[in-house]
């Protein structure tokens, strides 16, 4: 999530931003529709098409890091992995960096991919074995893909950028505590051409698109793409899928999804059995990123945000609950 300050619909904002491209004005309600988290993501018509604008200030989200996501996109499609398809703007470029009075923001435009959200569907176990099928096919992909351009963060520089950040909070021992644990415990794991590289990292549910009639999954959202061990996107996908499911749900989602990636690409069984690492780093990533959130107070706060910074906090709360503590191997 971004900070707090960058979280309103500035229809002007959007509005100068989207001239960079092509739109149908008589459809321009479609606006309405939008969602502001990690980025700030309108959907708008071009030629009656459904088309999605992402954007974000520089001081959220470096253009450098854009441009290697989309490398990593552009890949991906050249490769027949059903992802996002980029539109150029009116310029001709992939992405557009724009002065505005409120600052300079980063810019993409994607066609809307088909199908359904995966956090829509009633998920079986047919589905989940396909999903990890999907995501199987995309780690094979990611152990040949040799960036030609720009390059994403490792989770070296991940934690380098945890640490900076808790440098601000003299009060938070127990998650620095906890970035020294992670950096001792992935320094001692193996890594290889095969266990690690490139993954998606927010491999969820409302990332993964479903087409019923071509049983493909679309996966949107490389935002988060980071040089890890493969495994860390297993254990996210799992987790976030079980706890989606009700608990009278009976089915067996870690076996299923294993099952389905195994017949695209091979486990690093070692690794996978330090599940408790990688889940703790998730949790301890996606702490700070919250708690970088909210580090600027905000003057008079329309209710959503107030309810949005409750529900922010619980789930820093939820997400603290193991720092600190001994990792047992």
């Amino acid at each position: 999530m971004m900070r707090l300050k960058y979280l309103y619909d500035n229809r002007e904002l959007v509005m100068n931003i989207l001239d960079y491209w092509e739109y149908d004005e008589k459809d321009i309600d479609i606006l309405d529709q939008y969602r502001i988290s990690s980025n700030a993501v309108y959907p708008f018509s071009n030629h009656g098409k459904i088309q999605l604008l992402r954007f974000s200030p520089v001081q959220e989200k470096l253009p450098e890091d854009i441009k290697a996501e989309l490398e990593y996109i552009k890949f991906l499609k050249e490769e027949k992995y059903p992802v996002l398809e980029l539109v150029a703007s009116n310029n001709n470029k992939e992405m557009e960096l724009i002065d505005t009075s409120w600052g300079k923001y980063s810019a993409v435009v994607f066609k809307r991919v088909k199908g359904v959200r995966l956090d829509k569907v009633k998920l079986n176990g047919e589905i989940i074995y396909n999903l990890g099928c999907s995501l199987g096919r995309l780690h094979k992909l990611s152990n040949k893909f040799v960036p030609k351009n720009h390059n994403r963060i490792s989770y070296i520089k991940q934690l380098e950028w945890m640490d900076n950040v808790l440098s601000d909070y003299e009060n938070e021992n127990f998650a620095k505590k906890e970035v020294e644990i992670l950096k001792k415990e992935l320094g001692g794991l193996d890594k290889n051409n095969t266990n690690f590289g490139l993954i998606h990292y927010d491999f969820d549910l409302d990332n993964v698109f479903w087409d019923e009639q071509t049983n493909t999954f679309n996966v949107i959202d490389f935002d988060d793409a980071v040089y890890h061990w493969y495994v860390m996107d297993i254990i996210l996908t799992i987790q976030k899928i079980s706890e989606s499911l009700p608990d009278n749900n009976k089915l067996d989602v870690e076996k299923l999804l294993i099952k389905g990636y195994k017949t695209q690409y091979m486990i690093d069984d070692d690794i996978y059995k330090k599940t408790e690492i990688f889940k703790r780093y998730g949790f301890l990533y996606s702490y700070i990123r919250c708690l970088r959130s909210l580090s600027e107070p905000i003057d008079n706060k329309p209710e959503w945000m107030i309810n949005l910074i409750n529900t922010v906090k619980e789930h820093m709360e939820s997400s603290s609950r193991y720092f600190g503590k001994e990792i047992v191997s």
